[in-house]
């Protein structure tokens, strides 16, 4: 392959490619701004207009946020319970409590420890 004297003839074209690269990336920074500016200019404008239409229809926070219920987990209904402590019962869903555990290490059963046997 041959050396060209005054450099490789593509360079020219290269460097063209990389100003052209940095003007669209400065003007995609121009556009990114100018899109955030809109953006904020709208959201003020929204957050006046729900501002106004509260005072005249005279809303609450209560109206307009209201409490939500928390729903609880159930439990479920105890499905087995130890022999010698009805207090500890379990729903047989989930992890086996300790107490189960140690049941069944001493050669007990869980149908052994079924509540309504």
């Amino acid at each position: 392959m041959a050396i060209h004297p005054l450099g490789d003839p593509r360079e020219k074209e290269i460097q063209s490619l990389i100003r052209r690269r940095e003007e669209a990336l400065s003007q995609i920074k121009q556009y990114d701004h100018e899109i955030e500016s809109l953006e904020k200019a709208k959201r003020q404008e929204i957050v006046t207009s729900v501002r106004q239409q509260i005072e005249q229809w005279g809303l609450r926070q209560e109206e307009l946020f209201p409490k939500r219920e928390v729903k609880t987990k159930a439990l479920g209904v105890p499905k087995y319970q130890h022999p010698d402590n009805p207090s500890l019962v379990w729903s047989g869903r989930g992890p086996k409590p300790k107490w189960v555990k140690v049941w069944i290490l001493n050669d007990g059963t869980l149908e052994g420890l079924l509540k309504n046997k």
